[in-house]
């Protein structure tokens, strides 16, 4: 457990780039247009401008997150309580789908796995309400 705990930081230390972060900001307003325009799915990037950069590296970054889960080198569970993934894949999938197109069938494969891995987790999470840890023993019950 100790290795995935390590491996969950330097994810978040890959995240915490400057330019890494920089592009999740850059996201944010996605994000915030998406929900403008009613959840209408976002369009594809153009691959010559400036936020096709962007974009990929948050496509980079979560393809090296699939990359790992899927090889069973961060406990899936772990990741999945920290990340929300999937989110991205969708602001991003026709982006992705347009440059598979145009350079390799193959690119961003593990971002899209761990992305529906995610949405799947996710969904089994809120279908079960929201988790409550048990109180350990000695504080459990009163004194008298």
């Amino acid at each position: 457990m100790w290795h995935d705990a390590d491996i969950l930081l330097r994810i978040d230390d890959l995240a915490d780039k400057p330019e890494t972060r920089e592009a999740f900001l850059w996201s944010r307003k996605l994000f915030d247009a998406t929900e403008k325009n009613g959840g209408e799915e976002p369009k594809e990037i153009a691959s010559d401008s400036a936020d096709h950069i962007k974009y990929g590296r948050i496509a980079t970054f979560f393809e090296t997150v699939g990359t790992l889960a899927k090889h069973g080198l961060i406990n899936e569970n772990l990741l999945y309580d920290r990340w929300l993934i999937y989110p991205f894949w969708d602001l991003f999938k026709n982006t992705v789908k347009a440059d598979r197109k145009q350079m390799n069938p193959l690119i961003e494969e593990n971002f899209e796995w761990v992305a529906r891995r995610n949405k799947k987790w996710v969904d089994s999470r809120i279908s079960k309400g929201p988790s409550r840890k048990k109180k350990s023993g000695n504080g459990s019950k009163k004194r008298r």
